[in-house]
């Protein structure tokens, strides 16, 4: 659409993603004067996710002069500093400009990106969260050793043991369904006083 803009920023290597990341994931905030900003926003909520796409093309459009004769550091620069203080046209040219874009692109079928391939889609449902069983820890009859803690030392606190081998195997065999977590409490070992 923009060849000669493209070559330019091609042999400069300013690749897309240095410029586009903070307009697309900020809707343009910073990168824009405030105000046009908020004009922005407006347009976002009637028109939705083309606007973005819309008006990049429609900023690297109204600037392509200015675009082709600056070097690399002068291009992040120009469009990642200098447009975000003033865009150098009302904010009203501005917002026409993004409408001629933004019938350009609709009439060229590329307002919206193609539906993604069979690869690119996600195998599995999103947002879906596997429910954990929290259970209170309790000592292993098998492993439970007792131990001897003098009566002089404070108790220190021990980090809980792992969890037992049963449930270390049905983990693994998939027959628990969710993992056990521990909850916090004292420690699951028996201490007796020493005797004379």
């Amino acid at each position: 659409m923009l060849p000669r803009l493209r070559k330019h920023m091609d042999k400069e290597q300013m690749l897309t993603g240095i410029y586009t990341t903070k307009w697309f994931l900020q809707c343009f905030i910073d990168r824009t004067p405030f105000t046009l900003t908020l004009r922005l926003w407006d347009i976002y909520m009637l028109e939705g996710e083309k606007l973005l796409t819309a008006f990049a093309y429609a900023a690297l459009k109204i600037h392509r002069k200015r675009l082709l004769k600056l070097q690399l550091e002068d291009l992040r620069e120009f469009i990642q500093e200098d447009l975000g203080e003033t865009f150098y046209l009302p904010d009203d040219t501005v917002v026409e400009h993004l409408q001629t874009a933004m019938s350009e692109l609709r009439s060229k079928k590329l307002d919206f990106p193609p539906p993604a391939k069979s690869e690119e889609l996600p195998k599995k449902a999103l947002g879906l969260e596997r429910p954990v069983l929290l259970l209170p820890l309790q000592p292993d009859p098998s492993t439970l050793e007792l131990q001897h803690q003098p009566e002089k030392e404070s108790p220190k606190t021990t980090p809980p043991p792992p969890p037992s081998t049963k449930t270390a195997l049905l983990l693994l065999l998939g027959r628990l369904r969710s993992p056990i977590i521990p909850l916090a409490g004292p420690s699951p070992r028996c201490y007796r006083p020493q005797t004379p």
